[in-house]
């Protein structure tokens, strides 16, 4: 009977464990360090994706891998090495989550929940282009792009406003691509209610910030 009961109780924690790691699985985007807005600190804010197969993607590059141990998330880039950096949990609710870094930063990040097509509605300002090839019109730099919900597209740079007419836009999120007018695929690396991150012509990206 007592083996029973301590069986029992491994498994409970197992259960517990697993249930707390699992509430990291998902998108997070840095919001403050050291009580400093991200925004200041990164042009883009840096973003983590907890996949279930403990694997981890860091600011869109190759995934590593992690797992979480007695409130810690440790990383390293290759399965074969030993893990070195790590993260403490300090706080983890829903959409919050509050670490301290190996660097002993207090970092909190907030859950980026699937955005849906009307987050897109508005005026999102070109914060960066990684130039590759040549840009369309539609993109340049301190410019910005107002999104209508009727699907026509409205173009401004320093003070000056253009209306194309004929410029449409649609967009596919199951398949995570973007049209202006054109049957032409533009790819979207990321998509959230404040940013917008595309793979232009060539390789080229371009982040896009919500006004």
């Amino acid at each position: 009977m007592k083996k029973i009961y301590i069986l029992f109780l491994v498994s409970l924690l197992s259960i517990t464990t697993y249930a707390q790691e699992s509430e990291l699985l998902g998108k997070w985007q840095l919001a403050t360090i050291d009580n400093v807005d991200a925004e200041e600190e990164y042009p883009f804010p840096p973003l983590l994706e907890f996949l279930p197969d403990n694997k981890i993607i860091i600011k869109f590059r190759n995934p590593v891998f992690w797992k979480y141990k007695n409130d810690t998330i440790y990383i390293k880039n290759k399965e074969h090495e030993e893990y070195r950096n790590m993260m403490t949990v300090l706080h983890l609710h829903k959409d919050t989550l509050m670490v301290k870094s190996y660097r002993k930063e207090d970092l909190v990040f907030r859950r980026l929940h699937k955005p849906q097509k009307k987050d897109l509605y508005g005026i999102w300002i070109v914060k960066a282009l990684e130039k590759e090839g040549d840009f369309d019109v539609l993109f340049k730099e301190n410019g910005w792009v107002h999104l209508k919900s009727d699907q026509k597209v409205l173009l401004g740079k320093q003070g000056e406003e253009k209306h194309f007419d004929q410029s449409n836009w649609r967009i596919d999120l199951k398949e995570n691509v973007f049209f202006f007018d054109s049957d032409e695929a533009i790819e979207i690396i990321h998509f959230s209610k404040f940013y917008l991150l595309l793979n232009y012509k060539n390789g080229s990206k371009i982040l896009l910030k919500k006004k």
